[in-house]
């Protein structure tokens, strides 16, 4: 593995180690950790608020599809999909989630899926993204894994902009990385998808809340044909 990103994933599971010992942290960005225990215990009510099209898309699939959540923390909005839908649930994250709420689940990083070719009909992904790393492989990934007329909907924010909003950018000196050479090999970037027929980058300005990153992305793969 490259250097630079080895050296990034491997700071980054450290740091995300500390965050899972914090308690609920106070103050407006926060607010929604003080809300929920960590990992996030988000149901599908918020996940199809901040998805488009998820709704439509669990309400087409046939009884026993599966669904991959990326970043599923204990479990709460699959546990509801199962219930609700009678799908198959599999989630994957970076803690040893205990308490979960379903049965199947990997501590995994998104760039790196434990899963064979093909393997799901759905992959859905609130912010679960925007904590790896390697944001463009993962995105090859959720491909790799995604049935041939499968769905994707991933919400992802720069990974850049989840490190600053918990430690500053001065975890790029800590760690001695060079940042503009990480984002630009690593990151999540339209451009690189406009050309690929596949994949929809929508942007979203969010420079009112984050000045330093100010563009949040919904990235869908098969949606437009699941609607037609």
């Amino acid at each position: 593995m490259d250097k630079l990103i080895a050296t990034v994933k491997r700071e980054t599971l450290e740091k995300c180690r500390l965050i899972e010992a914090l308690p609920p942290p106070d103050g407006d960005m926060p607010m929604v950790m003080s809300q929920h225990r960590y990992p996030l215990e988000r149901g599908l009510t918020r996940y199809e608020a901040d998805l488009p099209g998820l709704h439509e898309t669990l309400q087409s699939l046939p009884a026993q599809a599966s669904v991959l959540d990326i970043g599923a923390g204990r479990g709460k909005a699959l546990h509801e999909i199962k219930q609700e839908y009678k799908l198959q649930a599999v989630g994957i994250g970076l803690p040893d989630t205990p308490d979960l709420l379903y049965q199947d689940y990997s501590a995994a990083l998104a760039s790196d899926l434990p899963f064979p070719d093909n393997s799901f009909d759905l992959v859905i992904s609130l912010h679960g993204i925007s904590w790896e790393s390697d944001q463009k492989r993962a995105i090859n990934e959720v491909l790799r894994v995604l049935k041939p007329d499968g769905v994707a909907i991933l919400a992802i924010l720069p990974f850049s902009h989840s490190i600053f909003v918990w430690f500053s950018d001065q975890f790029w000196d800590e760690i001695g990385v060079n940042h503009e050479a990480y984002r630009a090999g690593y990151e999540i970037n339209p451009q690189d998808y406009v050309n690929n027929a596949q994949i929809s980058v929508e942007v979203f300005d969010i420079s009112d809340t984050s000045p330093q990153y100010p563009q949040a992305f919904l990235v869908t793969i098969g949606l437009d044909a699941n609607k037609s």
